[in-house]
């Protein structure tokens, strides 16, 4: 257990499971461009990690609120990066789309561009829609952090989130 000013304690296997998570998390950004599509697998088991040691901080003070917020923020978390590494693949997909166009000619190229356009249009939106999620994902970590700091009394959680 890991103490601080006040009575809340963090389990040790909480820590130990939030400091392998975020070290994973260090390697695949680091390493991303040697490992390739290897560092997402990485990434994700890195916040499946500390998503986890969140959730049993959250069940070991038996604070229900607390297992709430957890929940959603692990929810919008792997749907936020789930959803923008397939909006990266589609994005990417649509460029080269565009730049396939030369091959068509007449009406059959001014069907290609609507498709580009209402492609481009839908990435706009969907870009749009998961930038929200990304903020109320931000916000809903902060709060977590701001909620562990004060119960445990180790200040450094506050930090975490911004």
């Amino acid at each position: 257990m890991i103490e601080g000013r006040n009575t809340m304690v963090i389990p040790r296997d909480a820590a130990s499971m939030g400091f392998w998570g975020n070290i994973l998390i260090l390697v695949s950004m680091v390493l991303g461009f040697i490992l390739l599509g290897l560092n997402h697998i990485i990434n994700i088991i890195g916040n499946v990690l500390i998503i986890i040691a969140y959730y049993k901080v959250a069940n070991s003070w038996q604070d229900s609120a607390l297992k709430k917020k957890v929940i959603w923020w692990a929810l919008l978390t792997l749907l936020v990066y789930i959803s923008g590494v397939l909006f990266t693949v589609f994005v990417i997909g649509s460029a080269l789309m565009g730049g396939s166009t030369g091959l068509f000619s007449g009406e059959a190229i001014e069907a290609v561009r609507g498709a580009i356009a209402g492609l481009g249009i839908g990435a706009l939106i969907f870009s749009l829609l998961l930038l929200v999620a990304f903020v109320i994902s931000v916000w809903l970590f902060y709060s977590i952090n701001a909620q562990i700091a004060e119960q445990s009394g180790i200040s450094l959680f506050k930090t975490g989130a911004l």
